[in-house]
């Protein structure tokens, strides 16, 4: 279910007519990606955004510190 949220999100953006729509599109794509706990596409959904905002800066900063971790995980 989640897999078919993040295709229709991912087709939504692309009708997505101002940079607030393409925004709240990003977020839900990067909390599916989370809830999947693939914290890199969700980070790199995040990123895609053009605005910036405290909880943006700070939900990129958590989840760069989950990828880092999740890699040291995969790698013992």
């Amino acid at each position: 279910a989640v897999d078919r949220a993040i295709a229709s999100y991912q087709s939504a953006l692309e009708y997505a007519d101002s940079d607030s729509e393409k925004q709240d599109i990003l977020i839900n794509i990067a909390m599916c990606y989370e809830q999947k706990e693939r914290y890199k596409n969700a980070l790199d959904a995040l990123k895609r955004i053009q605005l910036t905002s405290p909880f943006l800066d700070e939900k990129k900063s958590q989840l760069e510190r989950l990828v880092k971790f999740q890699g040291r995980r995969l790698n013992r």
